[in-house]
Order: structure tokens, then C-alpha cells, then sequence
């Protein structure tokens, strides 16, 4: 599981995704966001997801600090509110902005909170993977947690994570399955891929979440202000315009 966090990295990253959210009589809404994601000087992860669209989320973001020698922190901002709030314990389990997917699901796969056991070997949508059964490590993980365990499935010969199962104590069959497909179309740069189309299934709600990868540039200079909780206060509209200024070649080139 260290090779396949290693194997994903990158200096810096920026996404912009296209979030579809069906419901379970097929209605649609659909959501622009940016992605954020560059180490701290520690190696301390740290991720931004910002709403471009529709008017009505525009604003809103998600700030997480992913630890290596202890537990995530996220904040939550809504513009309305005007100050971010700390997400903490259980309420990591809770759905961003009514997709399919918890907060806890938007973080990357941290390896220091999870202990992991490798199952028989499996094969998905003609790969052939690894299965690995993952489990929350220590009470204060678990406690945060929304699952009992997850599976993951991971492709032997890329390490990329095809497929996960969520499953919720006590039960047999997952609540959420989460795929992951065209990974060659979505590189953009370096030795890192990264998927085109990730899907979140509800099997519960009976909904489902996709995320599209509409463009993606890594190891783009990002500045420190980003990942401050306190600077979304005073965040302005060229802000917003400086990150999307990064996904085009001849800026990015300038930078």
C-alpha cells in the first residue's frame, strides 16, 4: 500500500472535475469543482476542492490535512457562513453537498490510518488485481469512520485502484461501491495516472455519483494561501481565476 500512495504522487496537482449526482428516480445535478493537492514542508498532504458551479454552491470548499503521524484534519466553507468550520469525529461520515460521496471518501488512501490483509487475488473487468481487506487502525479511526472495512481491489501491474467495496459492521454485502476507469486518457504529465471517470454507487439510496476528469496538470506551481482555513475569509474572485489561469500550456509554461 506504501508503492501504491508512492506511485500516485506528485509535487503538486491540480483537477478540474465535472460531479454528476443521480438520484434514485435518474434526475441529474451537475457540479464544477477544482482540485487542489501539494505537500507541506513536513510531507503532510494537503487537499482543496472549491465549487466553480452551479451559482448556488459556488464558493464552497473542502479543505483537508492529510498527517502522516496522526489523524486527517478537513474544514468546511460556506461562503454564507463566512467561516470555515472543522469537520471532527463522526462527522466525517457525512455526504458532501448530498453526492454519494462522505467526506472521509474525498481524502486519499493514507496508509498510516489503515491496517491491511491481503485476500486471493481477483480480477476486475478483465485486470488482474490484488484484493486487499483494509480495516481502521485504532479506536480513534474507527470511531471517525463510517465503514467497518473496506476491500480493495488494485491493479497488479499499474497499482492502480480499480475498485473498492465499503462495508458497514455486521454486513455481508457493501453499502457503496466505488470503480475507477480510463486511467491512460486522463494522464497529463509525469509518471503518475490518474482515473477519467470514478463512480460512486449508493446501493442503500439506490443513487450514484460520478466524477469526470475534465482537465488535470501535475507538479504546477500552487501557492501556500490555498491550504490556509483562516484565508477563505478574504478569498477573492481572482483567486478563482488564478487556478484556472494553471490548465492553460502557455501559463503554466510561464509560471
Amino acid at each position: 500500500m506504501s508503492e501504491v500512495k508512492a506511485k500516485q504522487g506528485a509535487k503538486t496537482e491540480l483537477e478540474w472535475i465535472k460531479m454528476t449526482v443521480v438520484d434514485e428516480n435518474g434526475n441529474t445535478d451537475v457540479r464544477e469543482m477544482l482540485s487542489v493537492i501539494k505537500p507541506d514542508a513536513d510531507g503532510n498532504l494537503r487537499y482543496m476542492i472549491r465549487l466553480l458551479s452551479p451559482e448556488n454552491v459556488k464558493g464552497v470548499t473542502l479543505l483537508t490535512l492529510e498527517k502522516t503521524d496522526g489523524e486527517d484534519e478537513q474544514w468546511f466553507y460556506l461562503p454564507a457562513l463566512g467561516t470555515p468550520r472543522k469537520i471532527t469525529g463522526s462527522q466525517k461520515s457525512g455526504y458532501f453537498l448530498g453526492s454519494d460521496f462522505t467526506y472521509e471518501d474525498l481524502n486519499s488512501e493514507n496508509p498510516e490510518e489503515h491496517e491491511y490483509y491481503r485476500l486471493m487475488d481477483d480480477e476486475v473487468e478483465g485486470r488482474e488485481v490484488y484484493a486487499i481487506m483494509s480495516a481502521p487502525a485504532g479506536l480513534d479511526v474507527k470511531t471517525a469512520s463510517g465503514y467497518a472495512n473496506r476491500l480493495l481491489y488494485i491493479d497488479k501491474e499499474t497499482l492502480e485502484i480499480a475498485k473498492m467495496e465499503f462495508y458497514d459492521e455486521g454486513k455481508t454485502e457493501p453499502s457503496k461501491i466505488f470503480e475507477a476507469e480510463d486511467f491512460k486518457g486522463a494522464q497529463v504529465d509525469g509518471p503518475a495516472t490518474r482515473p477519467g471517470r470514478v463512480t460512486m454507487k449508493n446501493k442503500e439510496k439506490k443513487t450514484h455519483s460520478i466524477m469526470t476528469l475534465v482537465k488535470s496538470r501535475l507538479d504546477t506551481p500552487v501557492a501556500e494561501v490555498f491550504f490556509d482555513p483562516e484565508a477563505l475569509k478574504e478569498w477573492e474572485p481572482e483567486q478563482d481565476k488564478t487556478l484556472i489561469s494553471a490548465f492553460d500550456s502557455n501559463t503554466a509554461k510561464k509560471q
